[in-house]
């Protein structure tokens, strides 16, 4: 459990983008530019903190899964 809690964590950034970029409807967000301007998007306007937004609840509920 502790594993996968740490394995969330390193890859939750990437995932918050990918699930923001499947519900967007922007064309120029597709493809790998529209990740790394998502990516800069979020670290101007949220900071850090933003590309972990929501990371205690997933965390907590791969822990409870597993």
């Amino acid at each position: 459990a502790i594993g996968s809690a740490a394995a969330n964590a390193v890859s939750y950034p990437l995932d918050l983008v990918a699930t923001k970029l499947q519900t967007t409807t922007l064309r120029r967000l597709r493809g790998i530019r529209g990740i790394i301007r998502l990516m800069k998007y979020i670290l101007r306007t949220e900071g850090i903190n933003g590309l972990y937004d929501g990371l205690g609840a997933d965390t907590a509920s791969t822990i409870v899964s597993k």
